[in-house]
């Protein structure tokens, strides 16, 4: 992704302070950042860093406590369909059919589209993520990764212009989640929207980021943004470039390693919880 493209999220000096009674948390300090047009960041940090925190503030669904937040240059108030969430848990309607969830987000845009219009929309977003054989199923008939592929159709429904991604394979097993990874930078690649990625996993960041965006230790603050100077399809690394991805690998490894240590020392010390 080129240095150049127009950033369309500006984080400018962000904190969140989470307050709870006499209990407070600085869970975010002087985050700054640009998310750039067309480009896959992820979020990379040790567990109660404020990475799903800070993708939540993207999103509108927090307020921050400290500074200033902007898409396109304009202040970021609240939720907005320009900016689409796709959850750890999945999230879907159990009683809904694999359409039906995803046609949920259209009912609100599309309240007023033709029928067949917003028919052909779903029917292009089920065989995007490979699910026709399974448009008229309930979620308790899918495995983790289906659903998983029907909450990102159901995000993509109404076109955001960011999509935001919460840990989505964190609940997956290995060999779901390495599907899940590659189904994703091809839609990404079909797509080409903007991604916002939270993950723990330091080769999943590596795997699928054009820039990695180190967090440290609560507080969360940037402690250093690294970009992947690789193709974006990655998976015949072994092949192709083994050398230079594992040295990007133990650059990640070390940048968070210390994190880490200091988290885990944190929590022990004063026993309290993450805030992821």
């Amino acid at each position: 992704m080129s240095a150049e493209a127009a950033p369309i999220i500006t984080c400018q000096g962000i904190g969140k302070r989470f307050q709870t009674g006499d209990h407070s948390v600085l869970a975010l300090l002087d985050v700054n950042l640009e998310v750039r047009q067309g480009e896959f960041v992820v979020l990379l940090g040790p567990s109660g860093c404020g990475k799903s925190t800070l993708l939540y503030i993207m999103a509108g669904h927090l307020a921050p406590s400290t500074g200033d937040l902007r898409m396109h240059g304009e202040p970021i108030t609240g939720p907005s369909p320009a900016r689409g969430i796709v959850f750890q848990d999945f999230a879907l309607f159990p009683w809904l059919t694999v359409r039906e969830n995803i046609a949920f987000g259209l009912g609100l845009r599309w309240a007023r589209a033709h029928a067949a219009e917003r028919d052909a929309r779903v029917d292009a977003l089920v065989r995007m993520v490979g699910l026709q054989g399974f448009a008229a199923a309930k979620p308790h008939r899918l495995s983790g990764g289906m659903r998983q592929r029907v909450a990102i159709a159901r995000t993509l429904a109404t076109d955001p212009e960011v999509v935001l991604m919460d840990e989505p394979f964190g609940a997956l097993d290995a060999q779901t989640r390495d599907g899940m990874q590659r189904e994703l930078m091809r839609i990404a690649a079909e797509t080409r929207k903007t991604t916002v990625f939270v993950t723990h996993s330091i080769p999943e960041a590596a795997l699928l980021a054009d820039r990695v965006v180190v967090l440290t230790a609560r507080p969360g603050r940037i402690k250093e943004i690294v970009p992947i100077d690789l193709p974006r399809m990655r998976w015949n690394w072994r092949q192709e470039f083994s050398g230079r991805f594992l040295e990007i690998i133990g650059h990640l490894e070390e940048l968070l390693g210390g994190e880490i240590q200091k988290s885990e020392a944190g929590e022990m010390e004063h026993g309290v919880g993450a805030t992821s």
